[in-house]
């Protein structure tokens, strides 16, 4: 038998966090970049499948390695100074 963990990501934004007191806006920093390649809408940006393979009950046989797959599509760093 298996356990299975399929994660998708269709669009993601991660923003600077400051915790100085000084007042600035926001900045984003890491982001999807869905608009610049334009991929099409069934194509996510991250895709991650994470498979564990076991027996239910008491058996002692040999078991495959749990088995781990991750896709990224284009992905934009931003720098801001």
């Amino acid at each position: 038998m298996t356990t299975n963990l399929v994660v998708r990501l269709n669009n993601f934004s991660m923003w600077k966090v400051s915790t100085s007191k000084a007042k600035s806006t926001p900045k984003e920093f890491l982001s999807g970049d869905r608009q610049r390649y334009s991929l099409p809408e069934d194509m996510n940006v991250m895709h991650f499948e994470h498979t564990q393979f076991y027996y239910p009950g008491d058996m002692d046989f040999p078991l495959p390695p749990p088995k781990l797959f991750a896709y990224f599509n284009p992905i934009q760093v931003i720098k801001n100074i």
